[in-house]
């Protein structure tokens, strides 16, 4: 474990130590931790999806085709219906782009998965023993930031 905290793993652990300056310390619910992630930190933990460029350039001359059609220009009309056609056929397009396929079994990476998992960025901090934590399935897990000895 030479390596550095990641970007999650310094997130939390700021989140825990406003929370303890916050409310005092003790115990927290991971749920809480995780709710509490994204008002404290103004990230949050799942990286949101990339935006399609597509989209933004369709929403723009849209936007444009509108303000010609209500300064009288009736031919963007046309355009208006264009448009809007084909940004209500996109999520049907992109459903079929996105088929299950079979799972690329020689290219998967050590760490795949630990990108949006919040139990595996837990169990790394407390193995650095930087955090306690109880775990175990169903409710009534917890976590707090380690005591001193």
């Amino acid at each position: 474990m030479s390596r550095g905290l990641g970007r999650q793993q310094r997130c939390i652990l700021a989140t825990l130590r406003h929370l303890e300056r916050e409310r005092g310390p003790g115990w927290r619910s991971p749920a809480e931790v995780i709710a509490a992630l994204e008002r404290i930190t103004g990230r949050p933990f799942v990286e949101p999806e990339p935006i399609d460029p597509y989209e933004r350039i369709e929403a723009g001359q849209l936007a444009q085709c509108r303000e010609q059609v209500a300064r009288g220009y009736r031919e963007y009309a046309a355009h208006v219906g264009l448009l809007e056609a084909r940004i209500a056929e996109r999520p049907a397009a992109k459903k079929a782009r996105l088929r299950p396929r079979a799972p690329n079994q020689i290219r998967q990476g050590p760490r795949a998965g630990e990108a949006v998992n919040p139990s595996r960025v837990l169990a790394l901090l407390e193995r650095r023993r930087l955090i306690e934590r109880i775990a175990h399935r169903g409710p009534g897990s917890a976590v707090r930031l380690a005591t001193a000895p």
